[in-house]
């Protein structure tokens, strides 16, 4: 019977510990900011493990007591009655209660981009772009980058003057990188760029992301892909060379070695005869015979 007995009264302080471990950290659910997480333990080694402090006269015991939001905390209420920068921080340290991460942002017919919290923040308040441009939580709407360059989401800093425009600057945002081909064909991004601007080719030519077609030679010949740049040069056919072959850029180098290429070609051409000229008039002198009577 005894045996029965000990483990009684821990069964009965089950409920006990799993209420205080319940109430130990308290998870509230925002709107707009996700999950805030607050720290029972932490606050009572800074209040001298005196709950009267919050409770009742801040907040009231229970699992439904109705939210409060920022505005009203900026008023004195809630939170704000400790978190006003005189007995703890204010409560525009948005990011000491909550957990900001880098947020990837999936772009129809391009991919995933990454955009980053912690670069931000190293110049900006959570307040210049919460709430009135992006609603910090998921489900925000897609904004096309003819919208942002029309100053919405991202444009609405990012237009040239307070930060560089997304109009030129793609590649700030969107990683590019070499495309392999079939049958070893390797679009190299980096040599193109030096010499175009992304919008040259998307989305008119091609579709940027892992959805892009690929067109066949006979596609490009009609314009389509790398033949909307790489037009067709007529050449003949009877050569065996494809009309679609394309025509190589002439640079001032080229020029040069081109001019040098016909000069030394002229001055091998004149040695030549020269040594022609000298052997033919000193061959007859040689035979004793008179050059006019060779046979032809």
């Amino acid at each position: 019977m005894k045996r029965f007995l000990l483990p009684l009264p821990f069964l009965l302080f089950i409920p006990v510990l799993l209420f205080a471990m319940d109430f130990q950290m308290v998870t509230f659910k925002t709107e707009n900011a996700g999950k805030v997480i607050f720290d029972h333990d932490l606050h009572l080694k800074k209040l001298g493990s005196n709950c009267t402090v919050c409770h009742k006269s801040i907040f009231p015991i229970t699992t439904d007591a109705p939210p409060v939001t920022m505005a009203e905390m900026e008023q004195g209420k809630s939170c704000g009655v400790c978190h006003n920068k005189t007995k703890a921080f204010g409560l525009n340290e948005c990011v000491k209660c909550h957990l900001v991460k880098e947020v990837p942002i999936q772009i129809p017919q391009f991919g995933t981009i990454v955009f980053s919290h912690n670069f931000h923040l190293g110049m900006y308040g959570c307040g210049d772009c919460h709430n009135k441009l992006f609603k910090p939580a998921p489900g925000n709407p897609h904004i096309s980058m003819r919208q942002m360059e029309q100053g919405a989401s991202c444009g609405a800093c990012h237009d040239g003057n307070t930060a560089f425009t997304v109009k030129e600057n793609c590649t700030k945002c969107h990683a590019v990188k070499d495309i392999a081909f079939t049958a070893d064909a390797l679009f190299s991004h980096k040599f193109h760029l030096e010499m175009y601007k992304c919008a040259d080719c998307h989305s008119k030519l091609f579709v940027a992301g892992p959805e892009s077609k690929r067109h066949s030679m006979r596609d490009m010949e009609q314009g389509n892909s790398c033949g909307g740049c790489h037009e067709a040069v007529p050449l003949s056919a009877s050569k065996g060379i494809a009309a679609n072959a394309i025509r190589p850029q002439r640079t001032s180098r080229s020029r040069r070695l081109t001019h040098f290429s016909a000069t030394s070609s002229i001055w091998v051409s004149i040695a030549a005869t020269t040594v022609i000229a000298v052997y033919l008039s000193a061959a007859p002198a040689a035979s004793g015979i008179p050059w006019r009577t060779w046979p032809s």
